[in-house]
């Protein structure tokens, strides 16, 4: 057997120091763009936001004249129901946040993220960094994309649609995207809580989908984690909070499970 010197076997701690929260990013990044449903499901929210949207106006300004709602219409409600494929999209983003860590741990992955990053804490934030700009930039185009083909819609039938220089549009707009990247956040907090895929999706439907539909009449529905949502994107339900309130509370909703998932992260066995 040949002796190897002390000086040629690798730093390992000099090699932990060296794992910076950037370069985990960039590992996240590549782990996410690897996998083929991550494509598919934010395929899926673009068209959504964009297909649905655009059909919902094309039928507004069809039946235009007949409607004296659409007669002289507000900027700020036609940048609002541009944006009718909102749930569908919401629900994608909702199952790429989730499956970001529950999918690690399905297949055992997460042990050898964690052995080379020992910060435990970093992995989680680098994954919630990640799921914010990369959801964000992609419901952002869509949403943009949106606005303007409707604008191109409603030219065409000889009315004016909404633009970005209309007070408010701007505002509903940008909260398309900052709803999908704060619940794909919220998602993956609730992945790295259950740790199941299935458990975990169960649990955002039910609190996405299923419990609105059941507390609609509850006078509190306004601050569920969905309708908070849809008024910090200026459609749904929720129309009791401001914008600015909505996206606080929904904000404080991912930032509190996102905490709890750092705590179990750091305390409790992979």
């Amino acid at each position: 057997m040949t002796a190897v010197a002390p000086e040629a076997l690798p730093d390992r701690a000099a090699d932990r120091l060296d794992v910076s929260f950037v370069r985990v990013c960039r590992s996240e990044w590549t782990k996410l763009r690897s996998v083929r449903s991550t494509w598919w499901l934010l395929l899926l929210a673009i068209a959504s936001i964009v297909g649905i949207g655009m059909f919902g106006q094309l039928q507004s300004a069809r039946h235009a004249d007949g409607d004296p709602y659409y007669r002289h219409p507000h900027p700020v409600d036609l940048a609002r129901n541009t944006e009718f494929g909102l749930s569908v999209a919401v629900l994608a983003v909702l199952m790429v946040g989730a499956l970001v860590v529950t999918g690690e741990y399905g297949t055992g992955l997460i042990r050898s993220t964690m052995t080379v990053v020992p910060r435990r804490t970093t992995v989680l934030l680098a994954k919630a960094a990640v799921l914010l700009v990369v959801v964000g930039l992609a419901t952002a185009g869509a949403a943009v994309l949106t606005l303007l083909g409707a604008g191109v819609v409603w030219s065409a039938y000889g009315r004016a649609g909404a633009s970005f220089a209309d007070p408010g549009v701007v505002g509903v707009v940008a909260g398309v995207p900052l709803y999908c990247a704060a619940a794909a956040v919220f998602a993956l907090a609730v992945g790295a809580l259950v740790r199941h895929s299935a458990a975990a999706l169960g649990v955002l439907a039910a609190s996405f989908f299923v419990a609105p539909a059941m507390l609609a009449s509850w006078d509190g529905a306004s601050y569920l984690p969905a309708n908070a949502g849809g008024a910090m994107a200026g459609v749904g339900f929720g129309d009791s909070l401001s914008g600015g309130a909505a996206m606080t509370l929904f904000a404080g909703y991912a930032a509190v499970l996102l905490g709890l998932a750092l705590a179990r992260l750091r305390h409790a066995d992979v």
